[in-house]
């Protein structure tokens, strides 16, 4: 993402003085972004869900108006599933089913009601021009509101801001505004948020712009991404990392549920703490492999290059870079030191059942039920690599790691090594 920044900018963070380190607030101000998107979301419309009963009901939908549906689209589904609970539209096993699935707790919602809904209504007018009606102010009456209308290629030609509540401070709720516009697809109802929060910080004699913008429509703090910028250097971050600023380190410790604040602690010993970034040491953890043997990670694997692979039975991708490249690899350079370590979205009993066929040799974590590992390094995404040197540091993650450009990072790392014809 390219920083984009709009409005003025606001609270200029000094990050420089004298004295004992101490917490930095940068407040942010939020504004609208060009369509565009590329992460949205459905909208819901099926009147035969056991969802439905938790969705307010929207008045004023124009009579005239052909086709009419309305449309809802969640800003935080566990406040809406909890708040359902705790009005009697949904019984305590629906809620607390999926927020054991989703191992949160209802302590981390709001007791009180709160806007957790963005509501639509879509249709052709009595002109015939296909039209929409967000509730912007949130009273679930449409009769008021502005009729907008999509474009020919049935996206909307402007971004239109829409109260939402944020959950969280110490339980505090937030009123906020969210800059979103709908885009029919193949019959589906999608929505896009085009906003980001901005501002700027100094530090060093240096500034920083910062930008952040939010995960579909949400500043959550596992995915909203944290950019800064000093026209030369782009640094993206998540909530919780390490961020290097006119040569000191920072730690990112909060950011506010709507976005628009920001805090900063000086960090001198950052590179001393573990960290799922480059150049840290990566996060602890024990755990019992399928075959029952329990590893501490990274202590067991100490002077060994080593891959910590997060991946699932059920992503392609993530077999195929296994079946490709990594049984090879695996052969390859074993015996010079290198290890994988994989820690799979499955239950011990499907990964009992599949290793064998899959010719998986190296240690493998069932990390499901409970997701305790994936849930410290927030993975989101299957594949997630960590490639780990023998000083214990991460060198590379990511796409750097993804099929052949494993090999790549092996070769150098084991120039005596000469792989066989069958391992090439």
């Amino acid at each position: 993402m390219k920083p984009f920044y709009l409005g003025t900018l606001l609270g200029v963070l000094s990050l420089a003085g004298c004295g004992a380190p101490s917490q930095q607030v940068l407040r942010l101000e939020k504004s609208p972004l060009p369509l565009g998107g590329k992460m949205a979301v459905y909208m819901e419309s099926n009147p035969h869900r056991p969802w439905d009963a938790l969705y307010p009901v929207v008045r004023g939908v124009p009579d005239s108006w052909r086709d009419a549906t309305v449309y809802y689209a969640e800003t935080d589904l566990p406040q809406l599933l909890y708040q359902g609970y705790r009005q009697g539209l949904a019984d305590e096993k629906f809620c607390m089913g999926y927020f054991n699935v989703w191992g949160l707790d209802t302590a981390s919602r709001s007791a009180r009601p709160i806007r957790s809904v963005i509501a639509m209504a879509a249709g052709v007018t009595a002109e015939g021009r296909p039209a929409y009606l967000f509730d912007t102010d949130g009273d679930d009456d449409l009769s008021d509101e502005t009729v907008r209308y999509f474009g020919a290629d049935s996206v909307a030609v402007e971004v239109t801001p829409v109260y939402v509540e944020r959950y969280g401070c110490g339980g505090v709720v937030l009123p906020d505004s969210a800059y979103v516009y709908p885009a029919c697809r193949n019959s589906d109802m999608l929505l896009y948020c085009a906003e980001c929060c901005s501002g700027e910080a100094a530090v060093a004699g240096g500034r920083y712009a910062v930008t952040v913008k939010p995960y579909v429509r949400n500043y959550d703090a596992d995915s909203a991404e944290i950019v800064f910028s000093d026209g030369d250097t782009t640094l993206r971050h998540r909530v919780g990392e390490f961020v290097r600023l006119g040569g000191s380190y920072y730690r990112i410790d909060s950011l506010r549920p709507d976005g628009r604040e920001l805090r900063l602690t000086p960090t001198p010993d950052a590179l001393d703490r573990p960290s799922a970034q480059v150049g840290f040491r990566p996060i602890p953890f024990e755990a019992t492999t399928t075959d029952g043997r329990r590893v501490r990670f990274p202590e067991d694997f100490a002077g060994r290059y080593v891959l910590l692979d997060f991946w699932s039975l059920s992503c392609p991708p993530c077999l195929m870079d296994i079946r490709d490249h990594y049984l090879r690899d695996y052969a390859a350079y074993r015996e010079a030191g290198f290890e994988i370590l994989g820690v799979a979205r499955n239950t011990d009993e499907d990964l009992r059942g599949n290793l064998p066929d899959l010719g998986i040799a190296w240690p493998v974590v069932a990390d499901r039920p409970e997701g305790r590992i994936t849930g410290c390094y927030r993975v989101d995404a299957y594949p997630t690599l960590y490639l780990i040197d023998p000083r214990g540091r991460i060198v590379a993650e990511g796409s750097d790691l993804r099929g052949e450009r494993l090999g790549r990072w092996l070769r150098q790392a084991y120039p005596g090594v000469q792989p066989s014809p069958q391992t090439e």
